[in-house]
């Protein structure tokens, strides 16, 4: 009886610190991107998040991008959904 509440006592300390470890923070997300031009090469480009408002974050490349990428973080019912929205300003690939 011991052995299988010590058992579960472990599990469910595992269980908290896994949950702990999924929370969202700006600092471990790295973002970039790949375009690629019909005949060309794709070229790969490192974003940077720059906050806007509430949970929306934009997208910068030091070079300027024929795409506008916007990112929002929505936290419900205890869990967080990221939306990636990106606008095509250009015809891209």
């Amino acid at each position: 009886m011991r052995l299988k509440r010590l058992f579960f006592g472990v599990m469910l300390l595992a269980g908290i610190t896994n949950v702990g470890a999924m929370e969202h923070s700006l600092g471990d997300v790295s973002t970039s991107i790949s375009l690629k031009v019909p005949g060309n090469d794709a070229q790969h480009y490192s974003l940077t998040l720059q906050k806007q408002q509430d949970g929306v974050y934009t997208c910068q490349s030091s070079e300027q991008l024929p795409l506008a990428i916007t990112r929002q973080v929505v936290d419900k019912d205890g869990k967080q959904r990221i939306n990636v929205v990106i606008t095509a300003l250009d015809t891209v690939y």
